[in-house]
């Protein structure tokens, strides 16, 4: 009977050995409701991410049509301004052109009219 008792310690203490680590490792296991709960919570923070990432999405979209319209506009004005420049070089040479007949025919001017007078008048005519 002795040896029974020392078989029925050493089964006692198995069985209380393996019941600790059973609770040990129940201890460390998540309800369902508490499961459920977690779950919950992380689909809703990625669609939270989600429809933050598409609200960037959009925003960022915004931003690069907005730039190539205010690039689009920016060219624009460069090439009205580029234009204009050239209108107004052409326009300040062609004036300068015109003054420079203008000082031609005063400096010409009286040249021609003693020129003429001088042919008129006889010139080198030889007196005979």
């Amino acid at each position: 009977m002795a040896g029974e008792q020392d078989w029925f310690g050493v089964l006692r203490g198995d069985i209380a050995d393996m019941r600790r680590e059973l609770n040990g490792r129940l201890d460390k296991m998540v309800s369902t409701d508490l499961f459920a709960a977690e779950q919950k919570r992380v689909d809703g923070r990625f669609r939270d991410l989600g429809d933050d990432l598409k609200e960037a999405s959009e925003k960022s979209a915004s931003l690069e049509k907005s730039l190539a319209h205010e690039v689009s506009e920016r060219k624009q004005a460069e090439t009205t301004a580029a234009r204009s420049a050239l209108e107004q070089q052409k326009a300040l040479e062609d004036q300068r052109g015109k003054n420079r007949w203008t000082l031609f025919g005063i400096i010409a001017g009286p040249f021609v009219v003693g020129v003429v007078g001088f042919i008129l008048g006889g010139g080198l005519a030889v007196v005979r």
